[in-house]
């Protein structure tokens, strides 16, 4: 199975199309439409109990052409200082969002494109776009030690944060942490649900997102839950032990 991306400048702005074909040994002829790229735009805002939503800037709106890994990163756009943010040219298609550099204890509420979910749900891009997103800074925090079989702390270790269930095809989500020199870590941030928490001497990349490699895992983590606000002490031993 290959997949086929083309597109263009034209003087009335970009134009892209995509198509997915089988190849199985004989020449093919596949007619291709193309479309005008889109605009999308949206705004983040600061939701707090009691008070009027405040904009919030330079947060980092990227969509992703594949899985949640940096050279995925198709679109992005930071939002200004009234939170409103812009991005040009998006080829019609379905987009995972990837909502980040937030502030440290906070995390997306919600996201949506009219009456979509987009933070459990790709965004499907169609025609002009318009986001709505509500950030919250209760978000739980947890904070431990990496140890290995024997107890003793380990530095440098990758410590990550994994939601249980059908939640681990949010890649909002996730979160990730390396321990100090004294085996300890804290992360912040986090959106109520339900996780595992996993950690490894060394780690390449983003692998605790890819559900191929997190089957060997199963069992290994330790569960952990989180309401607004929730803060958690734990001692985390090593996955690979």
């Amino acid at each position: 199975m290959y997949e086929f991306t083309v597109g263009w400048a034209t003087s009335a702005g970009p134009v892209s199309g995509h198509t997915t074909v089988e190849v199985r040994g004989v020449d093919l002829e596949r007619d291709l439409e193309v479309r005008p790229n889109k605009r999308l735009t949206g705004r983040v805002v600061l939701e707090e109990e009691d008070k009027e939503p405040l904009p919030l800037a330079n947060i980092d709106t990227t969509l992703l052409s594949g899985p949640v890994m940096p050279a995925n990163a198709a679109y992005r756009s930071l939002s200004q200082s009234n939170g409103t943010f812009v991005i040009d040219g998006v080829p019609e298609g379905t987009y995972p969002v990837w909502f980040r550099d937030l502030p440290p204890d906070a995390y997306v509420a919600s996201a949506t494109e009219g009456a979509h979910d987009i933070l459990t749900q790709p965004l499907r891009v169609s025609g002009e776009t318009e986001l709505a997103v509500f950030v919250r800074r209760d978000g739980g925090i947890v904070e431990g030690v990496v140890t290995d079989s024997r107890g003793k702390n380990i530095p440098d270790a990758v410590v990550a944060l994994v939601p249980d269930g059908l939640a681990r095809e949010e890649v909002n989500r996730y979160r990730k942490a390396v321990t100090d020199s004294n085996g300890a870590f804290t992360i912040q941030g986090i959106t109520p649900g339900s996780y595992h928490l996993f950690a490894w001497p060394e780690l390449e990349g983003a692998a605790y997102r890819n559900a191929a490699f997190m089957r060997r895992y199963e069992g290994k983590g330790e569960p952990v839950h989180f309401g607004r606000g929730d803060q958690l002490t734990v001692r985390l031993k090593l996955a690979d032990n």
